[in-house]
């Protein structure tokens, strides 16, 4: 008789279970995430990132004819982790697959351990790391734009 019963309430938990999984059944949808942006100013010691403003210890700046800008800011705002080697002035960043590794002073880095030429050589400007941005932001697949007018840097990820 307990087989019975058991296997009765088994059918009917199946039935109903089923039933309410066919009914509730939905095509998934999957929500990618808002392109952030992010924003940096020649001389102003904000980022911006969408509508989040963050102080910057060194503002970006052009040195050379080149516009540099503070490289763990931006990094971290993109989702990297960054580590600093002071000995060899050597900075990691580190997001999901993709590692960097750039050295004060040299004109490439690497990516993936793949050397990648440098628009202009990193340098540290009070005790920050500045680096031309753009093949950094791509390699993390991101667009960088530069609006002449406004001396504005805009960094979409």
């Amino acid at each position: 008789m307990n087989k019975k019963i058991f296997s009765f309430l088994l059918a009917g938990v199946m039935l109903f279970g089923v039933s309410a999984f066919a009914e509730g059944e939905e095509e998934e949808k999957l929500i990618s995430p808002a392109p952030l942006t992010i924003s940096l100013t020649i001389g102003e010691k904000q980022l911006v990132a969408d509508d989040t403003v963050i102080d910057l210890d060194v503002a970006p700046c052009i040195i050379d004819g080149r516009t540099m800008i503070p490289l763990r800011a931006v990094l971290e705002m993109l989702g990297a982790s960054v580590q600093w080697d002071a000995e060899t002035r050597t900075v990691y960043a580190l997001r999901e697959d993709v590692v960097i590794v750039m050295q004060i002073g040299q004109s490439a880095m690497f990516i993936n351990s793949v050397r990648v030429p440098i628009e202009a050589p990193s340098v540290i400007v009070n005790d920050r790391t500045m680096v031309p941005i753009r093949t950094i932001a791509e390699a993390y697949g991101s667009t960088v734009s530069y609006d002449e007018e406004t001396k504005t840097v805009t960094i979409v990820k």
